[in-house]
């Protein structure tokens, strides 16, 4: 009960908080870990092309490759077409871009979880059964993983 306090707290002291967020990126698009999946595929593929059409042409820096490695790592979604499911399914329910990618980045497992991981950005006014709908959703997308 304790350390789920203490977690409680701190997360709402992170998301209060001015420093947990740098300035640069205030008011920008929180999106969910596979829609960054999608953009810097994307990325790589066009970069493949301007490759083969100009050899000369330089491999993508050290620190993106890192960052498509690591976003793949903790990607539980695959598909053409899952994060846009997936953000309109939870936007439907009343969340918005922040708790869906907080939901979709988390996948809770049970409706208390949920609830938990969302308090810190804001209540979220949605029903029970709602959510429930969006965590059944979360897990029939993760089986084509």
């Amino acid at each position: 009960r304790v350390h789920g306090d203490l977690s409680r707290r701190r997360l709402r002291s992170m998301a209060s908080s001015s420093s947990a967020i740098h300035p640069d990126f205030h008011g920008a698009p929180c999106k969910m870990i596979v829609e960054v999946s999608d953009i810097l595929l994307n990325k790589m593929n066009e970069h493949e092309h301007k490759r083969r059409l100009n050899p000369a042409e330089k491999p993508l820096k050290e620190v993106f490759m890192s960052t498509f490695v690591y976003v793949q790592r903790f990607n539980r979604f695959r598909g053409d077409g899952v994060a846009e499911s997936l953000k309109q399914t939870m936007k439907t329910k009343g969340l918005n871009d922040v708790q869906i990618a907080v939901i979709a980045n988390l996948t809770p497992e049970s409706i208390p979880q949920a609830r938990l991981q969302l308090e810190p950005f804001g209540s979220a006014d949605i029903s029970d059964a709602d959510l429930e709908d969006v965590l059944n959703q979360l897990q029939k997308f993760q089986k084509f993983v």
